[in-house]
C-alpha cells in the first residue's frame, strides 16, 4: 500500500528523515538560546549527539537510506551533512578556535560516526559516554595552539 504513494521503501525512509531534519534546525536553535562561545560549541556538539527513542529511529533510518542501492541520485540527502559542517564551523569561529576548519571537520566526523555508533551498539554507546568523548574533543580542539610547548619536553632537557 505504501508504494501506492511512494515508488520505493528508500524513498519512503528518505521522506522520513527528511521531514525530522526540518524540526532539527528548530530544535538546534531552541537547545542553543543565548550561549555564545565556547559553550555554544559544547551545546552544538552535544545537541548533535543526544539519544532519544526519535533520534535513535531516525538513525536507523538514515544507515539504512545510506546503506541501499540507489538509482535516484538524490536519494541521500547532502544538504543537512553539509548544514552540520557549516554549524559546527560557525560555532567553532565563535568559540575562537585556532583552526575551525578543522574543528567543523573533526565535529563533523565525530558525530556521524557516533550514528553509525549507536545503530551498532546502542548499549554502549550511552548518552553520557558520548557526551565525555565530546568534551574531551572539543577541549581540545579549543585548546589547538592555545598553549607553547612545554620547555621540559624538549628532548636532552633535564
Amino acid at each position: 500500500m505504501v508504494t501506492n504513494y511512494v515508488p520505493t521503501r528508500t524513498a519512503l525512509i528518505t521522506n522520513a528523515v527528511r521531514a525530522a531534519e526540518s524540526r532539527w534546525r528548530a530544535d538546534l536553535e531552541a537547545h542553543l538560546g543565548d550561549l555564545s562561545g565556547a559553550d555554544r560549541l559544547r551545546a552544538t556538539v552535544e545537541w548533535h549527539l543526544t539519544t532519544d527513542p526519535e533520534g535513535l529511529l531516525l538513525r536507523t533510518l538514515w544507515v539504512e537510506m545510506l546503506s541501499s542501492p540507489h538509482s535516484d541520485p538524490n536519494g541521500v540527502d547532502r544538504q543537512e551533512p553539509h548544514e552540520a559542517r557549516e554549524e559546527f564551523l560557525a560555532a567553532s569561529l565563535a568559540a575562537g578556535v585556532p583552526d575551525a576548519g578543522l574543528a567543523a571537520d573533526v565535529l563533523s566526523l565525530l558525530t556521524r560516526g557516533y550514528y553509525v555508533a549507536t545503530v551498532e551498539e546502542p548499549a554502549h554507546w550511552t548518552p553520557e559516554r558520548a557526551g565525555r568523548v565530546a568534551r574531551a574533543v572539543v577541549d581540545a580542539l579549543i585548546g589547538i595552539g592555545s598553549a607553547p610547548p612545554s620547555q621540559g619536553a624538549r628532548p636532552g632537557r633535564g
